[in-house]
């Protein structure tokens, strides 16, 4: 047989291993993406959500007691009750930020 023949097939063929290492790395690669953006539109979600409900609920709240001055700003306080121990309650409305 003549090796040298333009239709002579090799005996073997070359193998690609360098391809078969990244597939494995671009796969986390790209879940960590993906968690990621997840997250992120998560995080945004939930920022905008808090800004509308926010605003809605401004408007709901009745003051009540008396405004004190504190640090950066003032604060209703209503005070009731009398004896030794004391009680301090901080309601936020249902909010995360009261």
């Amino acid at each position: 047989m003549d090796t040298h023949h333009p239709t002579a097939t090799p005996t073997s063929t070359p193998v690609r291993p360098a391809r078969r290492r990244r597939r494995p790395l671009r796969i986390i690669g790209l879940s960590l993406v993906g968690l990621v953006g997840l997250g992120a539109l998560t995080l945004g979600g939930t920022a905008t959500y808090d800004a509308i409900a926010t605003a809605a609920e401004r408007d709901d709240i009745r003051p009540y007691g008396e405004l004190v001055p504190v640090t950066g700003g003032r604060v209703n306080v209503a005070v009731t009750g009398s004896g030794a121990t004391t009680v301090v309650l901080l309601p936020g409305f249902g909010t995360a930020s009261p």
